[in-house]
């Protein structure tokens, strides 16, 4: 695996692991702020974060709307829930476990 595609892997975790902290459900905005202010800074910017909302998506851990077709927002599905706790491995997910 590339450093990229670790980063990608690992950024997805977060994503998963700040909705659960924040209820379940957020918004691009909302992530994408969060991110940053955990340092994640590099190359991420609005559709940096929408692009890894859409992964996660396609592996079955967010489902995913528009509100007025401009804010994504996104809510964590039991899939999502399991893979960032580390119950199942998820492809392009990094695993919480991960460095102990």
């Amino acid at each position: 695996m590339s450093y990229a595609s670790d980063r990608a892997a690992r950024r997805r975790l977060l994503i998963l692991k700040l909705m659960i902290e924040d209820g379940g459900r957020a918004n691009d905005g909302a992530l994408l702020t969060a991110l940053r202010a955990i340092g994640e800074t590099l190359e991420m910017d609005r559709d940096a974060c929408r692009r890894l909302m859409r992964e996660l998506g396609e592996r079955d851990c967010l489902t995913i709307g528009m509100e007025r077709d401009t804010i994504m927002v996104a809510q964590i599905t039991e899939r999502g829930r399991m893979a960032a706790r580390g119950d199942i491995e998820v492809g392009g997910i990094a695993s919480p476990f991960e460095g102990l």
